[in-house]
């Protein structure tokens, strides 16, 4: 019988101060962040948190733990961008929007590829 994919959120200060012991729980396959959660628990702008590449700062923070751990380090980043950014910072599993946010995305490209000559 195939195993569960066991993936556990981190939105807290204190979850990141224990990040190290999270991540090396056994049969764990990946941290799970969301910015905007976690910019909010800890005071901070979410564009201020996806941008902050400090060693100390709590994306790298993650991101660190997870390589450490042999684990995923995944992140819901809310439009494309986001994600650009998630994925710069090192997060390998990234959840670009949710089913009606990609919904959105397509129509807006669809009426953006419309002209008025197309009529």
């Amino acid at each position: 019988m195939p195993e569960p994919f066991c993936a556990v959120m981190v939105e807290t200060a204190l979850a990141i101060e224990n990040l190290d012991a999270i991540a090396a729980t056994p049969g764990l396959d990946m941290v799970f962040v969301g910015p905007f959660d976690l910019s909010l628990a800890l005071g901070l702008d979410v564009d201020d948190l996806l941008t902050d590449r400090a060693q100390q700062a709590p994306l790298p923070t993650i991101v660190r733990a997870c390589r450490e751990a042999g684990i995923l380090a995944g992140a819901y980043a809310g439009s494309p961008a986001r994600a650009k950014v998630l994925s710069q910072q090192g997060f390998t599993w990234i959840a670009v929007a949710t089913d009606t946010g990609v919904l959105h995305l397509g129509s807006a490209a669809a009426r953006a590829g419309l002209s008025a000559d197309d009529s």
